[in-house]
């Protein structure tokens, strides 16, 4: 049986998540910063865990026990595909999984769907090395932003 964290609860889950370092919607719905749902098969040591974001639904955690992977199973079609749970309808979900040995039991969680994998691509973002903010002339107003910076006397932006 899957229970349903109150978000004062999230804290519970956040390693379970650690795979998802990519997903800023589940770790600012762990943060209180914003909505989430998140289902767990225990609620003092969750294993598994389903997080309902913005973005859509992560799956984490332990994917060998048969009766959790049965209580996902009711979930998504009792309560996630009829729209009582979550708001996405019943003709598609976004779905990521960690750890990757969960898309083995994708068509026993959600028989009625097909699976596509779609590669999903993750940036890295550094320090910023220029910041363009520091090379406008002063007095310069924000219209003359949208004219290629070369046209804009004084600017000092390399080329």
């Amino acid at each position: 049986m899957l229970r349903e964290l109150r978000s004062d609860q999230f804290e519970r889950a956040r390693t379970l998540f650690e795979g998802f370092d990519y997903s800023l919607s589940i770790h600012a719905a762990i943060g209180g910063n914003n909505p989430g749902r998140i289902f767990v098969d225990s609620f003092r040591h969750p294993r598994t865990a389903l997080a309902l974001t913005v973005e859509g639904y992560l799956l984490a955690g332990d994917d060998r026990n048969q009766k959790t992977n049965a209580a996902l199973r009711r979930l998504f079609k009792e309560k996630i595909f009829t729209g009582e749970v979550f708001v996405n309808g019943n003709w598609s979900m976004s779905l990521a999984v960690h750890p990757e040995t969960w898309e083995a039991k994708l068509l026993e969680l959600i028989p009625t769907h097909e699976v596509e994998k779609i590669e999903r691509y993750h940036y890295v973002c550094r320090a910023v090395r220029f910041d363009w903010r520091n090379h406008v002339p002063e007095g310069t107003r924000s219209d003359e932003l949208i004219k290629p910076c070369w046209l804009i006397p004084k600017s000092s932006f390399p080329m």
